[in-house]
């Protein structure tokens, strides 16, 4: 893989980590489940999860993505 597209990648997983740090920290200071912010970071997530998937088409991304989904699912029963 071309130095260009994993420093894009890196980029990207760095962005999601910092969405779940900043929703989690607000969540953490307010001392109350922000339901509107965490269903939206673990939906982005999940999209992220999933184009992970689709784009590098190999068996072993499909269990990072099927854990994604369940985050999702988890954040909208929660």
């Amino acid at each position: 893989m071309p130095d260009y597209k994993i420093k894009l990648k890196v980029i990207i997983m760095f962005s999601f980590g910092l969405i779940f740090s900043i929703t989690s920290l607000s969540s953490y200071f307010a001392h109350r489940y922000l339901n509107i912010p965490i269903i939206i970071a673990s939906f982005l997530f999940m999209i992220y999860g999933t184009t992970e998937v689709l784009y590098y088409k190999y068996w072993k991304t499909l269990g990072f993505s099927i854990v994604t989904i369940i985050i999702f699912i988890v954040s909208l029963l929660a």
